[in-house]
């Protein structure tokens, strides 16, 4: 018997989904039994559904003919190679709180064992392909034929020394309204599935609804022995209590709130993300991973949660090398309350609205550290820091190899206070005579983000001086280039380059020196501005236009 052609299939398909989504009463017309059209009906999607099942069989058979796999190649290398497609699908939940789901990525190991027969078997005798499970609910409906493919899915998985990668992730879009208990109800079967491999969890994904889900997902469980990733996000705020965790590497708790967290355990941690947290707990965290803790981001840093007792004694961190801070109210305790010789990135980022950076404490913090900073990163609305302040503080940074300044729009109705102006390019100019020390010497690549509050004629100077120094700032460095990028974040009429600047801007007649200018929408700005003052130009170049 030959194969149906696809198009009929899906024909078929089709017809039976219309059946199945018609929601109406049963036909009475014939003295309360179906009349003879809608029984000719049913009996023929009756035979539809015998045929399709049939042509799945063959397909089957078909497909375990002409199999390398089982003609071929021996069992222990089959069983590989679709470990390795499995492990090769992308993870949907890679990025927190933006899953991107698809049936590939959550149910590969389902797809396979559905090629044939002997695939089946393969793969149902491979426990490591079953050693990652992906759960997306997305209907309620679901939740029970979702729990029983969990269930037979961990029981495959079968080698109690392989660690488990679980991940749990709920539609943002299905909870916009709020569960109620008869709901959560409904999730507990799930959950407990789950949980009854809790011993074996390597990695754990999880982005609930609510602080009732998180409270029904790990009660009962006091330690997980084996878990080194935990990512645990909220679609709403939420508050959580970890269960311990003594061989946690990374962890990532977002938009979780009021949380006390179990810090005692924390020993092998080297990266933390964390957001809405107070002064006292991150202190508190830094403490207790003062020997492991290598990389730490911190949101929405500064909440008042007083879950702790600290002593505010400066605590000298040993390992901490990557360090974000990112929130409205971060006060002068955070930076009295540690210290790291070992800092090689630094950001610090404060939305529109935030309090001004406590400079004094800020600089206390550098000196005491004594860090060699590789990467600093500065954001901040216009009334965050002053342009003398910032300056003192890039003094203390000569390690620096890439700077990023970004400045926001100020909420402030009061006249703005730009910090990024002519002091800074004026720096560079200090360094014109050779027995002058140079500003930032090591400096690679400068990024600038911000409202023109500068001259071009200043930056002009800068780049010359600059393009003099290359030799003496590179001698220590593999590049022998500088690289500045200065995006616009709004334009006026003012704002284009004056002619006799974009001249020599244009002709970007620096050797050792990458020059980049851009207003809104990626637009470059010496170009228009060329366009501007109808500056006419015939090519261009890998170097910038050349003027005519």
């Amino acid at each position: 018997m030959a194969p149906l052609p696809d198009s009929y299939v899906q024909q078929v398909n089709h017809r039976l989904a219309l059946s199945a989504n018609l929601d109406h009463a049963p036909c009475t017309l014939d003295d309360g039994n179906s009349c003879v059209p809608c029984e000719a009906l049913d009996q023929l999607d009756d035979q539809l559904r015998v045929f399709l099942r049939r042509r799945r069989l063959i397909e089957e058979k078909i497909n375990e003919a002409h199999d390398p796999f089982s003609r071929y190649l021996p069992v222990e290398v089959a069983s590989t190679i679709l470990t390795w497609t499995v492990e090769g699908t992308e993870d949907p939940f890679s990025v927190d709180r933006d899953a991107k789901f698809s049936k590939a990525s959550c149910s590969m190991p389902l797809i396979l064992s559905a090629v044939c027969k002997r695939w089946r078997q393969i793969a149902f005798c491979t426990p490591k392909m079953w050693s990652t499970i992906n759960i997306y609910i997305y209907s309620e409906s679901k939740i029970p034929l979702q729990t029983n493919l969990a269930r037979e899915w961990l029981e495959r998985s079968k080698n109690a020394q392989l660690p488990l990668e679980v991940s749990l992730f709920t539609s943002r879009k299905h909870f916009t309204f709020t569960l109620d208990k008869s709901s959560l109800d409904d999730y507990l079967p799930l959950y407990g599935i789950v949980k009854a491999y809790a011993s074996r969890w390597g990695r754990l994904n999880l982005i609930l609804p609510q602080s009732t889900h998180y409270q029904a997902f790990f009660n009962g469980l006091d330690c997980l022995p084996c878990l080194r990733v935990a990512q645990v996000v909220s679609s709403e705020g939420s508050s959580l209590n970890l269960p311990k965790a003594p061989l946690l590497e990374d962890l990532l708790v977002g938009d979780i709130w009021r949380n006390v967290y179990d810090v005692k355990h924390w020993h092998q941690l080297s990266t933390l993300r964390l957001s809405n947290v107070g002064t006292d707990v991150i202190l508190a965290i830094l403490v207790a991973t003062g020997r492991t803790l290598r990389r730490a981001i911190f949101k929405n840093t500064g909440g008042d949660l007083e879950a702790y007792d600290y002593p505010w004694i400066p605590y000298p961190h040993s390992e901490l090398e990557d360090l974000e801070v990112h929130g409205k109210f971060v006060n002068a305790e955070f930076y009295e309350g540690f210290e790291t010789c070992s800092l090689k990135r630094l950001v610090v980022a404060a939305p529109v609205g935030a309090r001004p950076l406590p400079v004094n404490s800020f600089l206390s913090f550098l000196n005491r550290s004594q860090c060699s900073l590789s990467i600093f990163q500065l954001e901040g609305p216009t009334d965050f820091i002053k342009s003398s302040q910032l300056l003192v503080i890039l003094k203390l940074m000569p390690t620096i190899t890439r700077l990023s300044l970004s400045a926001l729009p100020s909420s402030s109705k009061q006249k703005e206070a730009p910090w990024v102006t002519d002091k800074l390019f004026e720096e560079f100019e200090g360094g014109a005579d050779s027995d002058a020390p140079l500003f930032l010497p090591h400096l690679r690549e400068l990024k600038i983000s911000s409202a023109r509050n500068f001259s071009w004629e200043s930056v002009l100077d800068a780049l010359i001086t600059l393009s003099s120094e290359v030799p003496r700032r590179t001698a220590e460095s593999n590049t022998d280039k500088i690289k500045i990028r200065i995006n616009l974040t709004r334009t006026a009429r003012d704002d284009y380059i004056d002619p006799k600047v974009l001249k020599h801007l244009a002709k970007c007649r620096w050797d050792k020196i990458s020059l980049e200018i851009f207003a809104r929408g990626n637009r470059d700005f010496i170009q228009s501005s060329m366009q501007h003052h109808g500056v006419e130009y015939y090519s261009l170049t890998e170097n910038r236009m050349q003027i005519t």
